[in-house]
Parts: C-alpha cells; structure tokens; sequence
C-alpha cells in the first residue's frame, strides 16, 4: 500500500491502519463507504457508540465550543463574503456565517438526510454528494473542512478541489503527535487517513496554499491550518 503522499508504508501497530514510512500518516485498511453516513447510524448510533451527542445535541452545543472557536479564526479572512463547509453537518456554523454577514454560505454533505436536517433546522443551502466529486460552477472566499478530511478517501483529490475553488482554507483534523493507544481518533471505518502535524502541512502544500498559521484546534487532539493562496 502506498500513501497519498508516495512513501512507502508499513503494518501499524495500531489496529486496522498500515503508516507510512515518509510522512508518518496513519492510512486506514479499510475503504470509503457512502453507506457509512446514513443519518441514523451515524449521527445517532455511531455517535453514542463513542460517547458523543447525537446531531441533535450538537446543533445546540457547537455552540458553546466548536463555532466560537472556527468562528474566532475568520479573522484572518475580513474580506470573505462566501463560504463552503465541507462536511456541514447540522449547519450550525454555516449559520453563523450568515448572521456575521456573509453573503453566501453553502454546505457539503454525503447523506441526503443531513442535508435535509442542516435545511430544516438552519435554512442552510447543501449540496450533496461526495467531496471532491461534485460538479460546482461557483467560487468561493474560503472554503471550511472541520474533523472532514480525515474521511476523505482521496485526501489529494479532496485539496486540489479546495484549490479550485477558493483561495483561502479553514481545516480542522485530528493530528496525532505520539500519543500511542491514548490517541481517540484510530477508528478505520470512517477515520481513513490520520495526519501528523508534518504530513498535514505537506499536504496543504500540495494544492499551492501556504499556511498564514496553524495551532490546536477546538479540541486539542486536533491541529487548525489557515491557509492561503501562495
């Protein structure tokens, strides 16, 4: 197995994810599955699985963690005035975005389902499909990717999408830093690539951003890049 990156790989002693030799990312055995997403297995089975609040809950509490802090880092991009979110979810920060002024604020989601949920609860416009494969005409300010690109099952396809169509990234993704069996995020059903600090920068690279700053992200297993058209 080779990575996204072209290093050569090796079997992991974390179950389920072979590692790569060069960038150290975490590539999982297992392949993307659009069926994985259904919204009652995911956002409510899944989801209590690991202790997590279903999609429901996390409409009201995002707000009390996660938004303020994606929403604290739309202050490296003043001039934004449209914004796509890759993986919208409920569309609770999508909401935000309008309510703080942006003109247009579009989400991404693979399940019908949660597009209909993020429509119903926040009025929010989705698109829905599988990023990076769908068809769009439209360009944007910034484009926002939160716990996302880790799913991804093409992780260079996925940035050179955000490339083409916007010149400024907003990305949040675990990032392991060593952390052996204590790391909560080895889940190869759905966590398809986990990235180190180094190979998610290579990455970002990749589809010609530079990065204007990085730090932990709303939680601190996670890294937060902004990124810029270099």
């Amino acid at each position: 197995m080779k990575c996204w990156c072209g290093g050569e790989t090796e079997k992991s002693s974390q179950e389920g994810y072979f590692r790569c030799l060069s960038c150290g990312t975490f590539i999982s055995e297992k392949s993307f599955s659009k069926d994985y997403y259904n919204f009652q297995e995911y956002w409510h089975n899944k989801q209590g699985q690991y202790g997590f609040p279903s999609i429901e809950r996390r409409a009201q509490d995002d707000f009390g963690d996660r938004i303020p802090f994606w929403a604290y880092q739309l202050k490296y991009f003043p001039d934004a005035k449209s914004v796509l979110e890759i993986g919208a979810g409920h569309g609770g920060f999508l909401q935000y975005c309008k309510n703080s002024g942006f003109e247009k604020a579009i989400g991404v989601e693979v399940s019908p389902e949660t597009c209909a949920f993020a429509k119903k609860m926040f009025g929010i416009e989705m698109i829905c499909g599988e990023f990076p494969y769908i068809d769009m005409d439209y360009k944007f300010d910034l484009i926002c990717a939160f716990d996302v690109i880790e799913h991804l099952r093409n992780p260079i396809d996925a940035i050179n999408k955000m490339s083409e169509l916007s010149n400024g990234i907003l990305i949040q993704t675990p990032c392991y830093r060593g952390e052996g069996n204590s790391f909560p995020h080895f889940h190869p059903d759905e966590h398809l690539f986990i990235f180190t600090d180094d190979a998610i920068k290579r990455l970002v690279g990749i589809g010609g951003f530079s990065i204007v700053t990085s730090a932990r992200g709303a939680f601190n297993w996670d890294i937060t890049i902004i990124g810029a058209k270099k």
